[in-house]
């Protein structure tokens, strides 16, 4: 890092940590957003999943480690009423990441409500989203948060993290919860799920919101800031 003449990071949060932890020039780090594949995370008019899902359910995507607070949201979910988990069940998608034997203990104690797919294509998640009544990422960390914009290109209503670097991915197209509090995410979700008029304003926010990252923009904006570099 101290060699390098410029760092390029994903979001201005991740900056304002560069400049606040390293001590680095402020002008030497350029943020470029991360983009969406708009070719594989899109609305499908007739989706056909080759895994097995509820008719209604709840997504959340993300490794199973302790940044990603899985045990908050499994808290949270275990709080709504029977209805509602009769309902809609929790699907989880994800490698398992590193910490995660009290979450998978969890998964194991509800079995009957909670579904764990373990890691799945790019292809095949891009149904899930298609299919998901709700998407929620409880994150309390991420330098990014691209799950947040590839569900809102599948046009999936987003109930997500006001942590870190979400809320500036994820615009006024989300609603948003304090990952610390096990009670605000339950109440969120319930919020969104029973909120019908919410939903379609949701979801066309975040389909307006998602075209606005795309890897071409990611990349004409890494080339610029190559020629800069270069040119200095």
């Amino acid at each position: 890092i101290i060699k390098s003449d410029m760092i390029i990071t994903g979001s201005e949060f991740s900056k304002k940590e560069i400049i606040e932890r390293l001590n680095f020039d402020e002008k030497r780090v350029k943020v470029i957003y991360h983009g969406v594949n708009h070719n594989i995370f899109r609305v499908y008019e007739d989706v056909k999943s080759d895994i097995k899902l509820p008719k209604k359910f709840i997504l959340s995507v993300g490794s199973i480690e302790p940044r990603k607070n899985l045990s908050g949201l499994l808290r949270a979910y275990n709080l709504l009423s029977d209805e509602i988990k009769a309902e809609y069940k929790l699907v989880l998608v994800g490698f398992k990441g590193w910490e995660n034997s009290e979450i998978m203990q969890l998964i194991d104690k509800n079995a009957d409500n909670i579904i764990y797919l373990g890691f799945i294509s790019d292809e095949e998640l891009a149904k899930v989203y298609n299919l998901a009544t709700l998407f929620v990422f409880a994150s309390f960390y991420e330098g990014f948060g691209l799950p947040v914009l590839e569900a809102m290109a599948c046009a999936t209503p987003v109930v997500c993290s006001n942590s870190s670097s979400i809320p500036e991915v994820g615009g006024d197209a989300a609603l948003y919860f304090n990952p610390q509090n096990v009670e605000d995410i339950k109440d969120k979700i319930e919020t969104a799920l029973r909120d019908k008029k919410l939903q379609p304003q949701m979801i066309s926010k975040g389909l307006n919101r998602a075209k606005e990252f795309s890897w071409e923009k990611s990349a004409k904006q890494h080339a610029e800031v190559f020629k800069e570099v270069l040119g200095s």
